[in-house]
């Protein structure tokens, strides 16, 4: 079938530039984002030998910034390949491997076997054999390299005291105002909530009939006043009944705070009866300045009454608090602004 496909690539001197040049083009069109790691992108050898129809040629790559081209003298494989071209003028990759093995095929190194008529070569055969090659040895080194590449990048994730933070977060909720937030103990300084939890959006007053409870027990709801608020910047510092609450969060930073760091964000979005909050780890995707505080933009989608919630980092240390995100779940993918502020701003309303 093969010999009704003879198509001359220029000379066979240039097969193995040819060969390179349909291997980017594949990766161009199927995996253009893993482009990168793949092998032939600029320097590499290509040698061959010939004998009667009998053709072969070994391409590997190479440190150069150009290609060299050449003959191959390396006598065990021209030996192999002879014996796989003898059994079949026009093996299968399956078939040279099985016999030349990791002599004539790695991630770097790829080796055509195949039948010539003068300068001619059969190019579907090659791409047969190039395509079988990539699938076999070359995308999954590819996918173990992308993998790699993604585990360095991002850190251990630590060990958070999940409890702990589960027994200091609140639901605040206002029948008047048809609205629920979170709410949390920051040690040494109250409970923080977000300004439009406590906030009448018609009127812009601040609600009269805060209530604040635990989420797995709305039997003890206690009233809640604001002792002081911003809503530019969108935080609340509430007066609560300090025999109400238990020890508190502690106080972070976010002076270092970079991209790809690991966060983890509590609170009650969409609260249920009986919810006991959620926690939801992720990692810090980025920074926005929005009324001159610079937001932090992480990877976990908040949710509307998620709002007040804090954001720990890897030292169990609040960081930040939740005020931007979607309406519901559903929603999640269609805004980026799922952000904190920094807890830094509770020194602006103290």
């Amino acid at each position: 079938m093969y010999k009704q496909d003879w198509d001359l690539k220029g000379n066979l001197n240039t097969a193995g530039m040819n060969i390179s040049s349909y291997i980017q083009q594949v990766i161009k069109e199927q995996l253009p984002e893993y482009s990168e790691f793949f092998p032939f992108k600029v320097g590499y050898s290509s040698n061959s030998y010939s004998e009667g129809d009998f053709y072969c040629l070994q391409i590997k790559e190479i440190i150069s910034q150009m290609p060299h081209v050449g003959d191959l003298k390396d006598q065990s494989i021209i030996d192999l390949s002879k014996q796989i071209y003898d059994i079949n003028p026009f093996p299968s990759f399956e078939e040279s491997y099985k016999i030349i093995n990791n002599k004539g095929f790695s991630f770097d190194t790829f080796t055509y076997i195949g039948q010539k008529d003068g300068n001619k070569l059969s190019w579907p055969h090659i791409a047969e054999n190039v395509i079988a090659w990539l699938n076999h040895i070359v995308v999954p080194r590819v996918m173990e390299m992308n993998v790699k590449r993604v585990k360095d990048a991002i850190p251990t994730p630590p060990n958070y005291d999940m409890q702990k933070v589960l027994n200091n977060i609140y639901v605040i909720e206002s029948e008047e105002g048809i609205l629920q937030g979170t709410a949390f103990h920051l040690k040494g300084i109250g409970v923080i909530t977000c300004d439009h939890c406590v906030r009448n959006e018609d009127t812009n007053e601040i609600l009269k009939d805060l209530k604040l409870y635990r989420g797995h027990d709305i039997s003890k709801k206690i009233d809640v006043k604001v002792k002081s608020s911003n809503s530019s910047i969108d935080i609340a510092l509430l007066d609560v009944d300090k025999d109400f609450l238990n020890d508190g969060l502690e106080r972070g930073s976010t002076d270092n705070l970079k991209q790809m760091e690991h966060v983890a964000i509590s609170g009650f979005p969409n609260y249920n009866y009986g919810d006991n909050g959620i926690f939801s780890p992720g990692l810090i995707v980025g920074f926005r300045v929005y009324s001159g505080i610079r937001h932090i933009l992480v990877n976990t989608p908040l949710i509307s009454g998620n709002s007040g919630g804090p954001a720990i980092n890897k030292d169990n240390l609040v960081v930040g608090i939740a005020v931007t995100g979607a309406e519901r779940m559903s929603k999640a993918h269609e805004t980026e602004k799922h952000g904190l502020i920094p807890i830094d701003v509770i020194d602006l309303i103290k």
